[in-house]
């Protein structure tokens, strides 16, 4: 399947997160609580990206790809988050 990260096309399996697309693909999204090695705990919110037609942001780590699906990792409302996450920590 085909999914798109900042406008770009790249290939996915259907049971793939978006963080595990991003990480093969070079596309850093920050993140505190996610480790390929680890269960996803998804608690830490650093890993928000925009999905089209999402309501709200979703967390990389633990949202599956669908087909067709856009994300968006560097948008203002995603800068404006991870500003009051830092702020937090």
């Amino acid at each position: 399947m085909d999914i798109y990260i900042n406008n770009s096309k790249y290939q996915a399996s259907d049971d793939e997160t978006i963080i595990q697309v991003a990480d093969r693909h070079d596309i850093h999204i920050p993140r505190f609580c996610y480790h390929k090695r680890l269960s996803i705990v998804a608690s830490c919110r650093m890993c928000l990206v925009e999905v089209e037609g999402a309501k709200y942001p979703q967390p990389a780590c633990s949202t599956i790809v669908r087909d067709g699906m856009k994300v968006n990792t560097v948008g203002i409302l995603q800068k404006m988050l991870k500003k009051v996450l830092w702020s937090s920590y």
